[in-house]
């Protein structure tokens, strides 16, 4: 069986500007008896082409993706959703649904299925648009067809006798069947043309010690659409975790602690220049693909502040409480649905093993739409950085929801050399940042954020025209706080004024990290001597057949 979070029609909110859609929407929440269920999880990373996943990765089930199954009561309705199948171009299943109330019809319906499927195949060369509209029917059911432009297959059966849903409304359900599927083949850890699955709760209930990691941008954008307070986002979202089963929901400035750390030790102690530093995955996987050779020797080592957590929850509390890392669960929420690539990444398992550090990523929207099933604040009984996040205790950091590498190596830098530092606009979303001492400049830096800049930066550094020593890069336009996965708004306006809202909030966050980290630094190197090795990366130029001409 596929499990499944319950999400009444009044808690699914989607938004669009298709007036299908709109339709659709208006219909089911007017209908009494229609019940939305939502099969596993959520819709998975976009902006997949930044990075080509090798066709063998694994479908790592726990990953947040979803379709939505559709089903109608029969005491008004007059009859309802019945099934809902997926087939690749091969006829392959890739998933099947049937309503629980036909459950012991399930041989007449998977005739009924395949026999649509004939009639899709006698339609589909003849057809002009993806939605096939009415397929077959005999005296039970009806089914209606949809084939995509690589040649998948969806069927949705109907009670024969629903007279409710409409061809237009029909057309609405399959175009949002369509969308949800195109994100969950995005998945970089699903094999395309393999089951989708959905084993979330499945995954920790075998778990030892089930851990999540909540970024404070993702807190910040829920706490802003949802008018409350950062900390009481905060105990909203470990109330979830906690009742799923969680033992820990922890913040991952920890990780950002020991990744801001170890980035001005790595910049003082190399004389390569400029130090490219990033904890964006999209720019990543750009670098690697793009200009590997070239570009590769510039990028910081040090680990992201979600590789970062990985490590510490897989080793270090892997040590602490004697609990093999092959017991532990750990998930994380991000602003970014490129953290989903990240952690894929091969780099981040658990040395000489096949055991992921981060098992699962889950972005801001996505559980943001968990949240409305909360029943009560539940508070962590643990002291310090374990139970901090539950009791709305975060930690954030200097420098804004980018991370602060950049302002934390230059306040650092100025004050040990009793130096001071001037900020300068160069363009949209670059920033220089200059220290001098005695009128002369000893450390150029810049922010560079969004990949039009990032390009132009590159062509100066490969044309030997950038004097930057120290540059802190972001895909995204004004940083993590306007991550892909934040939570937007429906306008341009509502987007400005979301994000100045989310990045208020997170300036907001005052509470410092120092004491945890130097217990957890102590504590660590009693468990683990070799520990620092764990705080750094590699990177790998990515070979491509394509000619990389994608301009922003």
């Amino acid at each position: 069986m596929i499990s499944y979070f319950p999400v009444y029609k009044d808690q699914l909110k989607e938004t669009t500007e298709d007036k299908t859609q709109q339709a659709l929407d208006v219909k089911c929440n007017h209908a009494a008896d229609l019940i939305f269920e939502i099969v596993a999880e959520f819709q998975i990373a976009r902006h997949i082409y930044r990075c080509q996943i090798h066709p063998q990765v694994v479908c790592f089930a726990s990953f947040y993706f979803g379709f939505f199954i559709i089903f109608l009561s029969g005491h008004r309705m007059g009859g309802g959703a019945v099934a809902f199948a997926i087939f690749d171009r091969d006829h392959v299943r890739l998933l099947n649904i049937i309503n629980d109330l036909y459950q012991k019809h399930t041989y007449d319906l998977e005739l009924f299925i395949h026999c649509s499927l004939d009639i899709i195949d006698e339609k589909a060369p003849k057809a002009n648009e993806m939605f096939l509209g009415h397929l077959y029917s005999n005296q039970k059911y009806k089914s209606y067809g949809f084939i995509t432009n690589t040649g998948v297959r969806m069927v949705l059966v109907l009670e024969a006798n629903n007279i409710d849903l409409k061809d237009l409304d029909v057309r609405g359900i399959f175009k949002r069947f369509h969308t949800l599927y195109c994100n969950a083949i995005s998945n970089p850890f699903h094999t395309f043309g393999s089951e989708i699955r959905s084993e979330l709760l499945d995954s920790i209930s075998g778990k030892q010690l089930c851990v999540v990691t909540v970024s404070p941008q993702s807190v910040c954008s829920i706490a802003v659409k949802r008018q409350i307070s950062v900390p009481d986002a905060a105990k909203l979202i470990a109330s979830y975790f906690f009742s799923k089963g969680f033992h820990y929901v922890i913040d991952s400035s920890i990780g950002r602690a020991f990744s801001l750390e170890a980035a001005y030790q790595e910049f003082c102690s190399t004389s390569s220049r400029p130090v490219l530093v990033s904890a964006c995955p999209g720019f990543v996987c750009y670098a690697e693909k793009s200009h590997g050779a070239f570009l590769l020797p510039f990028l910081s080592k040090v680990r992201s502040p979600q590789a970062m957590c990985g490590a510490l929850v897989k080793d270090f509390l892997s040590h602490q409480f004697g609990v093999l890392p092959s017991a532990i669960y750990h998930a994380t929420v991000m602003p970014c649905f490129d953290k989903k690539l990240e952690a894929s990444r091969p780099d981040f398992y658990v040395h000489d093993s096949d055991i992921r550090e981060t098992d699962c990523v889950l972005s801001t929207v996505e559980i943001d739409c968990l949240l409305d099933d909360v029943q009560e604040i539940v508070e962590s009984q643990e002291s310090g950085w374990l139970g901090d996040f539950s009791r709305g205790i975060l930690y954030g950091n200097d420098g804004g929801t980018s991370g602060g590498f950049l302002d934390v190596l230059v306040r650092r830098f100025a004050k040990e050399h009793s130096a001071e530092f001037t900020e300068q606009r160069i363009a949209r979303n670059v920033d220089a940042v200059f220290v001098s001492r005695d009128g002369d400049v000893i450390l150029r830096t810049a922010r560079i954020y969004g990949f039009r800049n990032i390009q132009n930066f590159v062509r100066k550094l490969k044309n030997n025209n950038s004097t930057y020593d120290y540059v802190e890069v972001m895909a995204c336009p004004s940083a993590c706080g306007n991550g892909g996965a934040q939570i937007r708004g429906e306008t341009a306006n509502d987007r400005e004024r979301i994000l100045t809202s989310v990045e208020k909030a997170f300036a907001e966050i005052k509470h410092g990290s120092a004491l945890e980290i130097r217990k957890i630094e102590e504590a660590w190197s009693e468990l683990n001597p070799e520990w620092r090795t764990l705080l750094y990366t590699q990177y790998h130029k990515v070979d491509s057949n394509i000619a990389q001409k994608l301009q922003w």
